[in-house]
C-alpha cells in the first residue's frame, strides 16, 4: 500500500494531492486466492473508520467518485488494486487509510491481513507477510537463487518453530487467565450472596422477634409476618437457582482446562513435524545450492561470449540513437507507463499522419484527448462553421480540436467526457459517463450520459442538440443565439452554458451557470477519453 505525496497540476486547473494505491498480488505459493480488498478511511477529526471502496468477484471493477474523490479498481484471483485520487490536504495529511486483503491459501485457510498509511510524506505501509522472508527465498526460483546466497535451513526452520511455540504459548497463557478471571468472579459472588443471605436472616429474625412482643389482641400480626415468610422462601429459592449456575460454570471450566491440556499435546505434535520438515528442506537446499553453482558457470560463460559479439552491435546502436530526431507517442492510453511523470501534457503524433493532439497522460490514471481549452483569451473563439468542423487555435495555448475528428474519435467506441472550471480562485469538474457527436448531416449533435462532479451539471439542458455558429442557427429560437452570444454551442433557447463564448464578457462570456452563475469562468478545459469495456 502506498501513499504518493507529490502534486500533479494542471495549468490554471484542477489538480491532485496525492495518489493512494492498495495491491495485492497473489504471487506467493502460499496464495491461492485473493477474496476481496477494502480500503477505509479514517479522518483525526473523526471517531470511526469509513469504508471507500471494497472489490471481490462479486464487485470486480470499480470506478466512481466517493465525495468528490475518484475511486478505481480492479479485481482477480491472483491481483487486486484499489487506487484513490487525493484532493483536499486533510486527506494527504492528516487522514489515516488502511487496506484490508482477505485471501485463501493452498490448504484452503483463510487469511486476513490489514495495511495502514498515514499522512505522513512519501509514506507507505505494507501488510506482514505470509512467510519469514527467508523462507520465500528458498521458495523462489533458481535463477532468482543464483543472485542471492542460500539461507541455513537450521536457523530458517527454528525460527518458525520458536514462532510456532510462540503463538501456542500464548494462547495456553490466554485461556488461563480467562479461567482465573472466572474463578475470582465465582469467589467474589460467593462471598457477596453468603453476606445478602445473612443480612436478610438477620433482619427476619429481628422482625420476628418484635413480632413475638405483640399482645394478643394484635389480630393482623399474623397477617404482617407471613410477607416476610414468603421473601425467606423466595431467598432460599433464589440460593437453589445460583448453586445451579454455579455447577454449570464449573462444568465449563473443566471444559476449558481440557482444551488446554490438548492444545499443550498439539504443541509436541506440531514440533516433532516440524523436525521431520527440516530433515528433509535441509537435503533440498543441498541440491538446489549445487544447481545454482553449475547454472552460474553456465551463466557467466554466456554472458562473456554475448559481450564479446555483440559489442559492435551496441555501438552501431548508439550511433544511429545519436544521429536521430526524438520520437513521439502515436497514442493516448490510460495508465500508460511511458507517460514522463514530470509533465501533464504529451504531445501525440497519431500513426495515420493525421494532424497532432494533446493528451493529459495524469488525471485520473490518464488517456484524455484534450479537445477544447481556454485559458489565456488570445485565441478569438467567435469562428464559423468551416472553422468549427476543422478545429483552431494553438496546442500549448487555446484551441478547439474540431468537430469532425471530434466525431471520429467518439463514433469508435463509447467515450467519458471531463470538464475543468476555474473561477474566482476556485476549481471544480463535471464528469459525464458517455459522450459523443453526431456527423455533419446531424449538425454534429450533442449526446451525454449521467453527471457526476462538483462543478454542477450545466451542459444536460443542450442534451441532444445541434451545434450552432453565427453563420449556421441551429438553436430552437427564431432569434440566432451564437449571434447573441458571440460564441457557438450547442444551444436551445439559448444556453445554460457556453464556454466557446466571447472571453471576459458578462452574461456573453465563457460561463458555467451552476458554478459561475452569468459570470465567465477564467479556465475550462474539455477532455475525453475511451471507456473501459
Amino acid at each position: 500500500m502506498t501513499l504518493d505525496l507529490d502534486q500533479k497540476f494542471v495549468p490554471g486547473g484542477h489538480s491532485t494531492c496525492g495518489v493512494l494505491r492498495c495491491r495485492e498480488e497473489g504471487v506467493h505459493p502460499r496464495i491461492e486466492v485473493i477474496k476481496q480488498m477494502d480500503l477505509y478511511r479514517k479522518r483525526r477529526d473523526a471517531g470511526s473508520k469509513v469504508k471507500v471502496a471494497a472489490i471481490s468477484e462479486r464487485q470486480k471493477r470499480v470506478s466512481h467518485l466517493w465525495n468528490g474523490l475518484k475511486v478505481e479498481g480492479m479485481w482477480s484471483k491472483q491481483k487486486a488494486v484499489i487506487t484513490l485520487y487525493l484532493v483536499e490536504e486533510t486527506d494527504c495529511r492528516e487522514s489515516e487509510f488502511s487496506c484490508q486483503v482477505t485471501s485463501v491459501d493452498g490448504l484452503g485457510l483463510e487469511r486476513f491481513s490489514v495495511s495502514r498509511v498515514g499522512g505522513s510524506p512519501q509514506s507507505a505501509a505494507e501488510p506482514e507477510p505470509l512467510l519469514e522472508p527467508t523462507v520465500q527465498a528458498l521458495t523462489e526460483s533458481p535463477a532468482h537463487v543464483l543472485t542471492e546466497s542460500a539461507v541455513p535451513a537450521p536457523q530458517l526452520f527454528s525460527s518458525s518453530a520458536l514462532q510456532l511455540s510462540a503463538i501456542i504459548q500464548q494462547t495456553y497463557a490466554s485461556l488461563e487467565g480467562a479461567i482465573r478471571q472466572l474463578q475470582n468472579r465465582m469467589d467474589d459472588n460467593s462471598r457477596m450472596l453468603e453476606n445478602r443471605l445473612e443480612d436478610k436472616l438477620s433482619r427476619l429474625i429481628d422482625v420476628i422477634g418484635r413480632q413475638g412482643r405483640i399482645t394478643d389482641t394484635d389480630t393482623d400480626a399474623p397477617v404482617r409476618v407471613c410477607p416476610n415468610m414468603n421473601s425467606l422462601d423466595r431467598l432460599d429459592e433464589n440460593l437453589k437457582n445460583f448453586s445451579k449456575r454455579l455447577d454449570s460454570i464449573e462444568k465449563n471450566v473443566a471444559v476449558l482446562q481440557t482444551k488446554v491440556e490438548s492444545i499443550g499435546e498439539s504443541n509436541s505434535v506440531v514440533e516433532t513435524s516440524v523436525e521431520s520438515f527440516k530433515s528433509v528442506l535441509e537435503t533440498q537446499v543441498q541440491d538446489i545450492r549445487e544447481e545454482s553453482m553449475n547454472a552460474s558457470k553456465f551463466i557467466r560463460d554466456s554472458v562473456v561470449d554475448a559481450v564479446v559479439m555483440s559489442q559492435n552491435s551496441i555501438l552501431r546502436e548508439i550511433k544511429f540513437i545519436n544521429n536521430s530526431e526524438p520520437t513521439h507517442p502515436s497514442t493516448c492510453e490510460r495508465n500508460d507507463i511511458r507517460a514522463p511523470s514530470l509533465t501533464t501534457y504529451r504531445l501525440i503524433f497519431p500513426a495515420d499522419q493525421s494532424s497532432p493532439f494533446l493528451c493529459d497522460a495524469v488525471t485520473e490514471g490518464g488517456g484524455w484527448v484534450v479537445i477544447q481549452r481556454r485559458s489565456t483569451g488570445n485565441v478569438d473563439f467567435f469562428q464559423n462553421w468551416i472553422s468549427y468542423k476543422a478545429g483552431f487555435g494553438s496546442l500549448d495555448g487555446d484551441f478547439w480540436l474540431g468537430n469532425q475528428r471530434i466525431h471520429t474519435l467518439t463514433s469508435r467506441q463509447p467515450h467519458e467526457l471531463m470538464i475543468t472550471l476555474k473561477y474566482k480562485g476556485v476549481v471544480k469538474f463535471a464528469h459525464y459517463d458517455s459522450f459523443a457527436l453526431g456527423n455533419e448531416t446531424s449538425n454534429y449533435k450533442l449526446s451525454i450520459g449521467g453527471y457526476s462532479g462538483t462543478a454542477g451539471d450545466s451542459l444536460h439542458h443542450h442534451k441532444d442538440l445541434a451545434f450552432s455558429t453565427f453563420d449556421r442557427d441551429n438553436d430552437l429560437l427564431t432569434s440566432n443565439c451564437a449571434q447573441q452570444y458571440h460564441g457557438a454551442w450547442w444551444y436551445r433557447s439559448c444556453q445554460s452554458s457556453n464556454l466557446n463564448g466571447r472571453w471576459g464578457d458578462v452574461n456573453q462570456g465563457p460561463r458555467w451557470a451552476a458554478f459561475s452563475g452569468s459570470q465567465p469562468v477564467s479556465f475550462s478545459e474539455m477532455k475525453i477519453r475511451p471507456v473501459p469495456s
